[in-house]
């Protein structure tokens, strides 16, 4: 999840469903979602640093915000206090949507505080939701229309779990499959809103029973043409400057999703796809989830399941965007096969 690359889609949709109950079911969000870095590798420290500098300097708000949120997303979740507060006031300063910066703080601060939805933190639901919209009306393509859209949503779903409201949070979950299912039948070559989708199916498979296998079957479809079609992504979703590990984290959740999915061949495809993606100077994510996938190849034993699909939430920012910072909670398999 990158929150600061300029009108970039959210690859990384995080649907708040921190408890849902509907009838006699009742689901809790898995802990894994707000593992955060026990210590920062070597690049993200020194991003934490630079961040803190321009923060402290008089008209370094707008640079500072940013900064930070890049540091956030590589793991320094203990930034994203400040850097919510500069970006306010920096969003603040434009004056409104005429201004020509507006539209990148406004999408880097809707962003941002997706660091707070995937952790279920409804603190600021609010906003997160207002912010959204305003980019929705603002926008002046249907894929920006349409991504911003379905976001806005989900942060309408997620003040609705926070009043208590489960069926109406529900149906708004529902509202986002139909409406994007509905514009990738029109727009079938767009592979921004359909990772959007698939992320979407699957953050909400990881923490709903209800409907799970549909959800995982349909996700697991769309992330494997996702995994054929990377190339067709916008030039902005498939930034490996910003985000180093997209590829990767891609390409592994195709694996995953497609052995939950019970693809055998699609899985161990993508499997193999993950150890392709990583070149000469890999990052320290890249690393774990190639030697995961080799492990996975090795046992033969390609079966997952999608209630403990790993990286999720916080972690999925770390394997994206970090350098030198392991992903939280993942580390090799063990003697099971499973993480530790």
């Amino acid at each position: 999840m990158d929150p600061v690359h300029r009108y970039r889609p959210k690859r990384a949709a995080v649907v708040a469903l921190a408890w849902l109950g509907v009838g006699c079911v009742s689901i809790r969000p898995p802990e894994h979602l707000s593992a955060v870095p026990a210590a920062l590798g070597p690049t993200e420290a020194e991003a934490v640093a630079r961040a803190r500098r321009l923060l402290a300097e008089p008209d370094g708000r707008i640079h500072g915000g940013v900064a930070a949120a890049r540091a956030v997303a590589g793991g320094a979740f203990e930034l994203l206090p400040e850097a919510e507060a500069a970006l306010v006031e920096a969003v603040r300063r434009t004056g409104g949507r005429d201004h020509p910066t507006w539209a990148y703080l406004a999408h880097v601060h809707g962003r941002l505080l997706n660091a707070r939805a995937s952790v279920f933190d409804t603190t600021r639901v609010e906003v997160h939701g207002r912010i959204y919209r305003a980019l929705a009306a603002a926008a002046t393509t249907p894929r920006d229309r349409t991504t911003y859209r379905a976001l806005a949503e989900l942060a309408a779903a997620q003040a609705e779990l926070s009043r208590g409201r489960r069926l109406r949070a529900l149906g708004r979950v529902r509202r986002v499959e139909r409406d994007l299912e509905a514009y990738l039948a029109d727009h079938p070559h767009d592979e921004d809103v359909r990772t959007l989708y698939a992320n979407h199916m699957l953050t909400v498979a990881a923490v709903l029973p209800l409907g799970r296998r549909r959800r995982v079957r349909r996700a697991a479809k769309a992330l494997a043409h996702q995994r054929r079609h990377f190339d067709h992504l916008s030039p902005r979703a498939r930034n490996e400057a910003v985000a180093p590990g997209v590829r990767t984290v891609f390409a592994w959740w195709a694996a995953e999703t497609a052995a939950a999915a019970g693809d055998v061949t699609e899985a161990r495809a993508a499997y193999e796809h993950v150890i392709a993606t990583v070149g000469p100077t890999p990052t320290v994510p890249q690393r774990q989830l190639a030697q995961l996938a080799r492990d996975r190849l090795a046992r033969g034993d390609v079966r997952s399941d999608v209630a403990d699909l790993r990286p999720l939430g916080r972690p999925s920012c770390v394997a994206c965007h970090a350098r030198t910072t392991p992903i939280p909670q993942i580390a090799v398999p063990d003697a099971a096969g499973g993480w530790r």
